[in-house]
């Protein structure tokens, strides 16, 4: 679950944190120029492309149908994983983290089928084959020359230091890493000593309050550093979906 090495240079435009907003995704990547015919165009998902937004199964088709495509599994990835291995049983958060609203839209579903499910008078529906080929296709991370694109952060020690093995980590470690707020990492000065860090999962507005000393909530727009470029762009508050254009 590594790296892809490309020669060439490319134009990447870089998402994260969809969240089932679909119709605000594509306008964001229409305004930013990707051509999905382009050869030297190929978008990267950051992950949490799902939960919460009422399009998911259309950012799920979209993701999978485009041919030059980097996929970033993100923590709501492994949540819905989660509801899928205990059969639809949901948990607290997947209610408020829109998961079980996820799963009916992919699996076409109601809310009384999924009942019928979770008391057995179902059986648990065969998975929708667009979700076992996007989750699939899904790596923990993607490096180029300058860049690593990341959901939450990259593995750290147990001491939270820098892991120079981070490449890598353990299943768990980066399991762990994909909840990991950059923000945090940033403040202690954890960074990849060679490469910026590209990340999702934290939103925008919270990097520009901390380091630029904004209102939280005043600005959604993408945080950039020369260490970092966070664009979580808080979807489901701020209805913006952020699309960077990187050149590697």
């Amino acid at each position: 679950m590594g790296n892809l090495t490309l020669k060439k240079k490319y134009k990447y435009f870089v998402v994260s944190d969809i969240h089932g907003f679909y119709d605000e995704f594509i306008s964001s990547l229409n305004e930013k120029g990707f051509d999905s015919k382009n050869p030297e165009h190929y978008l990267i998902s950051l992950g949490d492309a799902f939960d919460r937004g009422p399009k998911n199964l259309e950012v799920l088709k979209f993701l999978n149908n485009l041919e030059r495509k980097i996929l970033i599994r993100g923590n709501h990835e492994d949540l819905y994983q989660q509801l899928i291995d205990r059969k639809g049983s949901p948990l607290p958060n997947d209610i408020t983290n829109g998961t079980i609203d996820t799963f009916l839209q992919i699996q076409n579903l109601t809310s009384d089928d999924l009942s019928d499910i979770i008391d057995e008078k179902k059986e648990f529906p065969k998975l929708n084959p667009e979700w076992l080929k996007y989750i699939s296709n899904c790596i923990n991370y993607y490096e180029t020359k300058h860049y690593i694109f990341i959901h939450g952060w990259i593995p750290i020690n147990k001491d939270e230091t820098y892991n120079k093995n981070w490449r890598k980590a353990s299943k768990d470690d980066w399991d762990k890493a994909r909840w990991i707020p950059g923000i945090d990492m940033s403040k202690k000065k954890i960074f990849c000593p060679e490469k910026t860090i590209v990340c999702g999962h934290y939103h925008c507005s919270a990097w520009h309050m901390t380091f630029e000393g904004k209102e939280e909530f005043e600005d959604f727009s993408p945080y950039i550093s020369d260490k970092v470029i966070a664009i979580d762009g808080c979807t489901s508050k701020s209805k913006l979906v952020n699309v960077i254009v990187l050149e590697d």
